[in-house]
């Protein structure tokens, strides 16, 4: 009786020993693809944060020598916290802005949607089908400031 006992902690070690280690093998193999998971998605994420980027820039140099619906002023283009590449547009007339603002929201996007580069230009082909161009259409207040009027996605 004495020996089975020596021997008992030793077999019972071995059996949790065996399971131990495989439970292990099979944690480290989620938190193995966990890793390479999240490796790919913030790979992916720097890439989508690039073309939005390049998206922004190339519309600087295309507003420069296109301003949008012709008459307007292109003030301020960037990459917003939600990934849009996001136009702000100034309608310097105040009778265009009056009429504006007197319009159904439904009107109103269709409006913004003039500021909208062509659909045949490169910057269609820099955004992906799922990232959004929007623009903002801003009037200047009396005392210099810039106000939104309306905002809507170019989709094309």
């Amino acid at each position: 009786m004495l020996a089975v006992r020596n021997h008992f902690p030793g077999r019972v070690f071995r059996y949790w020993y065996k399971v131990a280690v495989a439970f292990m093998g099979i944690m480290i193999k989620p938190w193995a693809i966990l890793v390479l998971g999240l490796t790919l998605f913030i790979g992916a994420c720097g890439e989508e944060e690039k073309q939005l980027n390049a998206a922004a820039q190339w519309l600087v140099e295309f507003s420069k020598n296109n301003p949008p619906n012709k008459e307007w002023i292109a003030k301020n283009i960037a990459v917003d916290d939600q990934g849009r590449v996001v136009m702000d547009v100034l309608v310097p007339d105040q009778g265009q802005v009056d009429l504006i603002k007197s319009r159904a929201r439904i009107e109103q996007a269709h409006i913004v949607r003039m500021a909208c580069p062509p659909e045949d230009v490169e910057l269609w082909t820099i955004l992906s089908d799922t990232q959004i161009l929007w623009i903002n259409l801003l009037e200047k207040t009396t005392n210099g400031l810039f106000k939104p009027i309306t905002g809507s996605s170019c989709r094309h």
